[in-house]
């Protein structure tokens, strides 16, 4: 006779690997046939369902090697189900509805208990899913945002960093021209060399349109290397004089 007990253990069966996990001989009545020759007739013969033979062992959604001494009769859970719709019997009725009601129920409990019981295999796809995602987002974060903050103050060599980064956050649009992921700053290409360019360009420049931190900065920097060119210029006139021939002297 056909029980929830029954039905559970079919189902468990099932998504462990068992191809076939109903027994006909223990379910034979749920078609509503008083005489399993008379069930057996109906489901070889007027289900719809067709054998699956092997080699003369166990087979089917039917499993069946069509001998008469092969008299071993399997089923997928589906085939059982569509054999009990087929049967057109009170009983066949009956019985669908109650595998139908228990295996919902089956379905949701085997859900709960993946997502709420620690099970390793969860687990250790759950933790799989996670970092290809993290994998996926850092990705796109580098082709939309390539540079970061630290090559900017490498190249620039005129603020402090923490200087830069305030600078950037004030004048630049964030997820536009920037990101900041823990803490940490990207660039896109085009916001690291409109700076680039600004930092390290010749006097003249127009730079009124930078923040005023590396604006600051920025003047400090062209001033010094002025200064310097200039100071280098003053030592570098004697030496050229001295280097002259004097006019009448061979």
């Amino acid at each position: 006779m056909l029980t929830e007990t029954y039905i559970l253990d079919a189902l468990e069966a099932e998504r462990d690997g068992e191809q076939f996990p109903i027994d006909f001989d223990a379910v034979w009545e749920s078609f509503g046939y008083s005489r399993r020759s008379d069930a057996k007739r109906y489901l070889l013969k007027r289900s719809g369902l067709k054998p699956v033979v092997e080699q003369g062992l166990r087979q089917l959604a039917l499993l069946y090697n069509h001998s008469e001494d092969f008299n071993k009769i399997y089923l997928t859970v589906d085939s059982y189900k569509f054999a009990l719709a087929r049967a057109n019997t009170v009983a066949g009725a009956e019985y669908l509805d109650y595998l139908i009601q228990i295996e919902k129920q089956y379905r949701v409990n085997l859900e709960r208990s993946l997502f709420s019981d620690p099970n390793p295999e969860v687990e250790t796809l759950k933790a799989r899913i996670a970092q290809l995602e993290s994998k996926s987002t850092e990705t796109e974060s580098q082709i939309a945002f390539p540079k970061t903050l630290e090559e900017l103050h490498q190249v620039s060599g005129i603020v402090h960093k923490h200087q830069l980064k305030d600078a950037v956050q004030v004048a630049f649009v964030e997820s536009v021209d920037f990101e900041l992921v823990d803490g940490k700053m990207r660039l896109s290409i085009d916001t690291f060399n409109i700076l680039v360019m600004s930092l390290r360009s010749r006097r003249g420049t127009d730079i009124t349109k930078l923040p005023a931190v590396i604006r600051v900065k920025t003047e400090q920097y062209f001033r010094f290397h002025q200064q310097k060119k200039r100071q280098n210029t003053r030592v570098a006139r004697p030496e050229c004089i001295g280097q002259l021939p004097i006019p009448g002297i061979q």
